[in-house]
């Protein structure tokens, strides 16, 4: 903690405001002195409505990407799985204005990270910005080194199964990265944004890197798969229940963990990638879930003793 420190200077500020909460002189200053932005900062939340999310998802990105074109530095963007792919290439891209209004259509949250993603792309192609890196990695799954968190969809979609004694016959995929995982690529594709700088600066050129990434996830599995992992590690088996029932008995339980967001639980749940669904579950990705639920299982024990 002391050696970092010593090389960690932190500025205090808030990403929902203008100027990210500082004054402009002090916004100014710290724009002439970056060199790459890593920018993964948002309000994470599937029940509120876009409205609600664009202070900090998509004003607050754009407000960063001022920041950084201060002195035209890189950013790296950190996307969300759930987030619409979004190309801003030649062929493919549309105005500004068109891709809101499509990715607006979305549930509020996978909307606000779009739309902030296409935010990026379009400051690089305007100059702004000399680089532009955006990752998305899957669903962040904690580690024996890491702390669970109790408010996620995975979370509660065990604690849920675990009280109604079920689970469903869901072919969605759940596409899942290791939080350390995830960390790791992010700070690579950082390293790659700065060797880019150093690269275009040294040739005294005016070029602008670009690099786009779409992290792939570690490990994919079906929610009737992992359910199917849970009933074997929980210590009664579980039941498996046609979706629709399964939503059902969510919707007379107001209490259990999925009911806040059983709008779109079918939608969540239901299959979305035929190829996933007629896969059967890798060694590497039966060990990783196996351990994640053992984790997470411990988590309920604790919460609930």
């Amino acid at each position: 903690a002391a050696a970092a420190a010593e090389r960690v200077q932190v500025v205090q500020g808030d990403v929902s405001r203008p100027n990210l909460g500082l004054s402009t002189a002090a916004f100014e200053k710290l724009g002439r002195q970056l060199a790459l932005v890593c920018h993964c900062a948002s309000e994470v939340n599937w029940l509120k409505p876009y409205a609600a999310l664009h202070a900090v998802n998509v004003a607050g990105t754009r407000e960063v990407l001022r920041l950084a074109g201060v002195s035209c530095a890189a950013v790296l963007y950190v996307s969300s799985a759930v987030a619409e792919p979004v190309s801003m290439g030649r062929r493919a891209r549309q105005t500004l204005q068109k891709t809101v209004c499509k990715l607006q259509e979305l549930d509020g949250y996978a909307g606000s990270k779009s739309v902030a993603a296409a935010s990026v792309l379009e400051a690089h192609k305007q100059g702004i910005i000399r680089a532009a890196s955006v990752v998305a990695p899957g669903f962040l799954t904690p580690t024996s080194r890491s702390a669970v968190n109790r408010t996620d969809f995975l979370f509660r979609f065990v604690e849920t199964c675990l009280q109604l004694k079920c689970y469903p016959a869901a072919q969605g995929c759940f596409e899942a990265s290791p939080v350390d995982a995830a960390a790791a690529v992010i700070v690579q594709n950082c390293e790659k944004l700065l060797q880019q700088q150093q690269q275009t600066t040294s040739k005294h050129t005016s070029k602008r890197a670009k690099e786009e990434h779409s992290s792939r996830p570690e490990y994919t599995i079906t929610w009737q798969q992992l359910g199917a992992l849970l009933s074997a590690a929980a210590p009664t088996p579980l039941a498996l229940v046609p979706l629709a029932d399964f939503t059902t008995r969510v919707q007379q339980h107001h209490t259990c963990p999925l009911f806040p967001l059983l709008a779109s639980l079918a939608c969540i749940l239901s299959a979305d990638d035929e190829s996933c669904s007629q896969q059967s579950v890798s060694s590497s990705s039966q060990h990783h879930f196996d351990h994640v639920l053992r984790l997470l299982l411990s988590d309920v024990q604790k919460a609930t003793s």
